[in-house]
């Protein structure tokens, strides 16, 4: 029979293990929202979440109680997902998510100051083109009027029918 003292150390290991677990679960759900996968995906995300946390919460019951399993390790597994859960998860998911925002902007200013000489240096390319465009266009514009007089559309479908 273990001691009082090691059960407690026990009960207390598999409640932190069952605060790790809500909190991965609460990357997986910002993964989920920001990504938005169908209804596979999803599903292949829940499977590799569930056969992590498994993985998870065996290696914590080994590695604090030599893998003997007792209703208190599984009551502080429930009991650290559930503080974690109902105390914790709002305000720790807000700050994923604001940490997901400052990131993401972050790097859409990095990229749009990276951008910036290219776009700079295809709208000079780009310049003749456009002016020999604006200058071709009245060309083209009669010869595919002349095009379409010579092959109508009418003539076309009869043909293909």
């Amino acid at each position: 029979m273990p001691s009082t003292v090691n059960q407690a150390y026990v009960f207390l290991a598999t409640v932190y293990a069952g605060f790790v677990i809500g909190f991965v679960y609460d990357l997986f759900r910002m993964i989920r929202q920001i990504t938005r996968p169908g209804k596979l995906v999803t599903g292949l995300l829940d499977l590799v979440f569930w056969l992590l946390m498994a993985l998870l919460s065996f290696l914590v019951v080994f590695k604090v109680n030599y893998g003997v399993i007792r209703l208190y390790t599984i009551a502080g597994l429930a009991i650290g997902w559930g503080l974690y859960a109902f105390v914790l998860s709002p305000f720790v998911f807000k700050l994923l998510i604001g940490i997901y925002k400052l990131v993401a902007g972050l790097c859409k200013w990095i990229a749009r100051i990276i951008g910036w000489p290219f776009k700079k240096l295809f709208f000079l390319i780009g310049l003749p083109f456009g002016l020999l465009k604006k200058l071709f266009r009245p060309i083209f514009s009669k010869s595919k009027a002349l095009v379409s007089r010579i092959f109508p559309k009418e003539k076309i479908k009869n043909i293909s029918s």
